[in-house]
């Protein structure tokens, strides 16, 4: 949580780093991995977070927790190919919680946008968001909202209407660097809309009477 409200981990990570190498339980070096993995994501450095969530993974009792971080940051990353191998291996991964499910919806969403194919990943980004909002998964209803976001772009009417709700959550839990991801996606959307609202007056403005 630390890393989602923008505080500095350096000692945390230092101090976890000393502990997972006194322990045999495979859930220490899944810690130290995930935390550099949070980090990397935020920072824009997809193919390694990826790559630490991956090596998190590994830790057989909530290794599907990191296969979906993982998925996100290939998605965040546009890389459609390292997407759909990580997919994979969540959907055969045994876990049957719901958060794990809408986990495997949302990520086949996101592949079906960077795949153009809009009216699959609307549809596969609803059904997981509101899967995730019938369990009460706040941080990961408004992490797939993030997604949703990013991937299909809010000119989707529910994608905005979404983004609300995740920006709510967020400023909540002062998740500050997802918050302002959030916000230069949707800032994004009503820049271009101006400029184009703008351009299309100037235009009309020229046009002999």
């Amino acid at each position: 949580m630390r890393v989602a409200r923008g505080e500095p981990t350096d000692a945390t990570s230092a101090r976890l780093e000393a502990l997972a190498e006194q322990t045999s339980d495979a859930l220490g070096g899944a810690t130290v991995h995930s935390l550099r993995g949070d980090r990397a994501l935020l920072a824009g450095e997809y193919a390694e977070a990826g790559q630490e969530m991956l090596l998190a993974s590994d830790e057989p009792n909530i290794g599907e927790v990191y296969l979906a971080r993982a998925v996100r940051a290939a998605l965040w990353g546009h890389d459609v190919v390292k997407a759909r191998e990580i997919a994979d291996r969540l959907d055969t991964h045994p876990s049957s919680a719901a958060a794990t499910i809408a986990a495997r919806i949302a990520a086949r969403a996101g592949i079906a946008a960077l795949e153009g194919r809009s009216l699959d990943a609307i549809a596969g980004f609803r059904d997981g968001l509101a899967r995730d909002r019938a369990t009460g998964q706040d941080f990961a209803l408004a992490c797939a909202g993030l997604d949703y976001a990013l991937l299909v772009g809010p000119e989707e009417p529910s994608v905005r209407a979404t983004a609300a709700e995740a920006r709510a959550i967020f400023e909540r839990i002062r998740a500050r660097p997802y918050m302002e991801r959030l916000d230069a996606a949707i800032a994004g959307y009503a820049t271009d809309a101006s400029s184009a609202e703008a351009t299309k007056s100037g235009a009309l403005s020229r046009t002999p009477g």
